[in-house]
């Protein structure tokens, strides 16, 4: 049993918990340092004031207090429908407290956070100096977007060989060909797609004599507040106060197109240059006029030939530098999607198999290694 659940288990009954009224009496007048202690060793409620009390009177001597609490938190799944677990909600008030004292922790145990709050756990992590086996933990294995690209921002800042690798070999180039007969009008060509999402927050009585909550969110899109993991899409956060303890977790924007760019702009600040300069693209898409299966064959196979070079082109500058060895360089190759478009009354019977040819054909979307489709 970890000392912050022997300190619960010692604590006031659960009745205390929720009674109100009581708000005055759990911090006193001026609480020194002994009061302060004396709380953090009490019950979730009682530990939750004292958070909000220390990080409101920016009570920086009572940091390592907060994160031996941190470090102790064995942390199981929350429940996706109820009332927060109070020591887990106690625990997301000293997490608050942590963040707002720009305080710094080691990374091990940051990661006693992971993965039941996210966004203060990354937040967190980008002021260890110890971070980056957490990070490439996150990087290799989250399902968020945002959560990806702020581990990939600050492991760029010092990169391990290890994220080289694991951004090269997730890399998959999309290629679409837009046939048209030789007298068609070049039409417009467009992606859409998109989503839209709330969330409610109801009054929960069970923190009705808590301090209010401070929800963490993460940014990703236009120019972000509070940025943590700079780059060349940012990534900052935003917060919010709450009656209700339960953080509806979700990535700030989830259409489809918006996390495109992310692994591109990743390899490309590694080597120093913006996406405009950077030769490798996510996404080509290419008009082609039709005479022939030979002539489409031959279009298709020269655009591809391009990207693989650039694929390999970058891949060596990385094994030039020593970021990888020339074995690991030698296995990696381009992966690709291919998608061939044709318009009414086009050539449909006509078009050659070009799927799977001239490039490695990438995974299912949804599978690999991230961002997630």
């Amino acid at each position: 049993m970890s000392r912050i659940e022997a300190a619960f288990l010692a604590a006031i009954s659960v009745a205390a918990w929720t009674c109100f009224g009581q708000t005055p009496d759990v911090l006193g007048a001026n609480p020194n340092q002994e009061d302060l202690q004396r709380l953090l060793a009490s019950g979730p409620r009682e530990v939750a004031w004292a958070a909000y009390a220390i990080a409101k009177e920016n009570r920086r001597e009572m940091v390592s207090s907060l994160a031996s609490l941190i470090a102790s938190y064995q942390g199981g799944p929350i429940p996706d429908r109820g009332p927060m677990p109070p020591e887990a909600a106690a625990i997301e008030a000293m997490a608050d407290a942590l963040i707002r004292l720009q305080a710094t922790l080691p990374a091990d145990a940051v990661m006693h956070l992971y993965p039941q709050f996210p966004a203060q756990t990354i937040i967190l992590l980008s002021r260890a100096s110890d971070n980056t086996t957490a990070l490439l933990e996150i990087f290799q294995t989250t399902a968020s977007r945002d959560l990806w690209l702020a581990a990939g921002n600050l492991l760029a800042l010092h990169p391990p060989p290890e994220f080289v690798r694991s951004l090269l070999g997730g890399f998959v180039e999309s290629f679409t060909f837009h046939v048209v007969l030789p007298s068609s009008d070049a039409g417009g060509y467009g992606m859409g797609g998109g989503c839209a999402g709330d969330y409610m927050m109801s009054h929960e009585p069970s923190f009705a004599d808590w301090p209010k909550a401070r929800m963490y969110r993460l940014i990703t899109g236009g120019r972000p507040q509070n940025v943590f993991a700079p780059g060349l899409h940012p990534v900052g956060f935003t917060y919010w106060e709450t009656i209700d303890y339960r953080d509806p977790w979700t990535d700030s924007d989830c259409s489809p197109a918006k996390s495109k760019d992310w692994r591109a702009g990743l390899l490309a600040e590694l080597q120093g240059k913006s996406l405009n300069d950077f030769p490798l693209k996510p996404e080509i898409y290419e008009m082609v006029r039709y005479s022939s299966a030979e002539s489409l064959e031959d279009s298709v196979k020269a655009t591809i030939a391009q990207q693989s070079k650039a694929f390999d082109d970058v891949v060596e500058s990385f094994a030039q530098s020593g970021v990888l060895r020339t074995l690991e360089a030698s296995t990696l190759h381009l992966k690709c999607r291919i998608q061939v478009q044709d318009d009414p009354p086009g050539p449909r019977s006509g078009l050659p198999l070009v799927v799977g040819k001239w490039c490695t054909p990438a995974p299912p979307k949804g599978e690999g290694i991230g961002p997630p489709e």
